[in-house]
C-alpha cells in the first residue's frame, strides 16, 4: 500500500497519524475522527487546524534484519542489549522548523529519551524486560504535534532469574527466637535487589523493602505456620518471588503435640501409666514431666501451679481446671485429657471440642 492511500485530507493539508503498537493501532488522546486503511490500521485525524504529519517513521534494530516502517504489521521483539535507532521526518504544520521528542512508556512510567531536539533520530539500547511503547513526537514552532509509536517486547538472553531462600534454623523455630533468612540469587542480569515479606493468616506484610542486602534478621514473635517470601529484582526488571515455610512454636505447643501421642489409651482412676491406664491429673503431670516441669499429683494441688491466665490470654499448653478434673488446652476451643473409664472414644485419653462443657475454675500456665 502507498503512503498516498493512507493520507487523510484536512484543510488542504496532508498528514499521517496514529500509533502502531506491535500488530495494533491505538489513537492518541487528541484524535477524534478516524478512517480505516486497507490493512486494518486506523489513521486518526486530529482537531488541530494545521496538522503535523510524520512520514515514513522507521525502527531499525540490530536484532531485526530490516527497517520496520509505518503501516507494517510487525511484532517487535528485542533482546536486552540490542541497539535500536528510531527516526521520523515531519511535514505540514505552520512552520517548517520541527523539534522531535522520543519517549519510552514502560510499566506505567514515562521516560523522555530525547526532548525537543532538532535531531530527528535517536539510538537506544534495549533494556528492562517487558513491554515498552516507544513514541516519536514531532512539533512545529506553533506547537502542532504529530506522533507515531511502536509496541516493543524486550526479552532476556540470559538464564531465568531464580534463587533459594534459607533459614539458619533448620528445625522448628521457637517463639521469641532470633533467626536469619538468607537468599542466594541465580541467573538473570545481576545487580540484584531484594524485598522480604511474611504471610500469616492470609495477609502478606512487607518487612523489608527492596535493597541490596540479601539477609534478614527476624525475631519470631508469633507462633504458627508462617511463609516468608523474598522478591528478587535484577537490573533489567526481571522479577521472581521465592517462598520459605516456617513453623514457629513454643513449649506450650510442644506439650500439646506430646499429649496427642497418647490419644486412645485407657483411663484408669488413680493410674499413672500413659499406656496402660492413667487418670486426668496424672496425665497432665506425666506430660509436663517430659519437658522438665514438675507438677503435684492431684487437681486440688495443680490449681496452684504455675501462673493463672485469663480466658482471653489462654494459649495451647495451658491447663484447664474444673471441679475434680483437669485437661490440656490445645487451641481452637479444644482440650486433650484423660476423661473417664469408658472405652475410647467415649472415654480414655481423647480430644474434647468445647472447653466450657463444665464450669472452669481456673486456667494455669506451667511452662
Amino acid at each position: 500500500m502507498s503512503y498516498k492511500q493512507l493520507m487523510v485530507r484536512s484543510k488542504n493539508r496532508m498528514f499521517i497519524g496514529g500509533i502502531l503498537l506491535g500488530a495494533s493501532i491505538l489513537a492518541f488522546p487528541f484524535a477524534n475522527n478516524s478512517v480505516k486503511a486497507a490493512n486494518g490500521y486506523t489513521i486518526e485525524e486530529t482537531n488541530i487546524k494545521n496538522q503535523v504529519s510524520i512520514l515514513n517513521p522507521s525502527y531499525i534494530s540490530s536484532g531485526v534484519d530490516k527497517t520496520i516502517l509505518a503501516n507494517e504489521k510487525a511484532v517487535i521483539v528485542e533482546t536486552v542489549g540490542n541497539k535500536v535507532t528510531i527516526s521520523a521526518m515531519a511535514r505540514g504544520g505552520v512552520t517548517g522548523d520541527y523539534t522531535y521528542e522520543f519517549i519510552d512508556n514502560y510499566n506505567g512510567k514515562r521516560e523522555i529519551l530525547q526532548k525537543d531536539s532538532y535531531l530527528n533520530e535517536f539510538t537506544i539500547t534495549a533494556k528492562r524486560i517487558g513491554t515498552h511503547h516507544i513514541t516519536v513526537r514531532a512539533k512545529d514552532m506553533d506547537g502542532n504535534i504529530g506522533s507515531y509509536s511502536w509496541k516493543v517486547n524486550v526479552v532476556s538472553d540470559k538464564a531465568d532469574l531464580g534463587g533459594k531462600l534459607t533459614s539458619n534454623k533448620k528445625s522448628n523455630i521457637r517463639q521469641n527466637q532470633n533467626f536469619t533468612l538468607t537468599v542466594n540469587a541465580t541467573g538473570g542480569h545481576g545487580d540484584y535487589t531484594y524485598e522480604f515479606s511474611v504471610l500469616k493468616n492470609g495477609k502478606e506484610k512487607i518487612i523489608k523493602p527492596f535493597s541490596t542486602t540479601s539477609t534478614l534478621n527476624v525475631k519470631a514473635t508469633e507462633t504458627g505456620d508462617l511463609t516468608y517470601y523474598v522478591t528478587i529484582l535484577d537490573k533489567e526488571d526481571q522479577v521472581v518471588k521465592i517462598p520459605l515455610k516456617v513453623k514457629v512454636t513454643n513449649k506450650g505447643m510442644d506439650i500439646v503435640e506430646k499429649a496427642l501421642e497418647y490419644v486412645g489409651n485407657p483411663y484408669v482412676y488413680g493410674g499413672m501409666d500413659l499406656y496402660n491406664g492413667i487418670d486426668c491429673s496424672a496425665f497432665v503431670l506425666r506430660i509436663h514431666e517430659k519437658f522438665g516441669i514438675s507438677l503435684p499429683r492431684t487437681t486440688y494441688e495443680q490449681i496452684y501451679s504455675g501462673v493463672s491466665v485469663s480466658r482471653e490470654n489462654i494459649l495451647p499448653g495451658d491447663i484447664i481446671l474444673y471441679d475434680g478434673h483437669v485437661g490440656i488446652y490445645m487451641g481452637d476451643n479444644k482440650m486433650v485429657h484423660a476423661s473417664n473409664s469408658r472405652p475410647y472414644p467415649a472415654g480414655g485419653i481423647k480430644v474434647t471440642e468445647g472447653i466450657d462443657y463444665r464450669p472452669i475454675l481456673d486456667i494455669r500456665r506451667c511452662w
